[in-house]
């Protein structure tokens, strides 16, 4: 089943992103270390984020 799973590397483009949201929103969006890995993962990728937190994460999107 695992087979079908890509993996999305984290890279130094992903970790600079990652300190830049949580400097524009770790405050306004209580945004942790691995909430901003996981969003901007996603963000470089192109990869579609799913939460049940649709709030949290509405604006990276706009």
């Amino acid at each position: 089943m695992l087979k079908n799973w890509n993996l999305a590397h984290i890279d130094q483009e992903v970790l600079n992103l990652s300190v830049a949201l949580i400097k524009e929103y770790g405050l306004s969006y209580n945004m942790g270390v691995y909430d901003s890995i996981i969003a901007s993962t996603c963000m470089i990728y192109n990869l579609p984020l799913w939460t049940h937190i649709s709030k949290r994460y509405f604006r990276f999107w706009i």
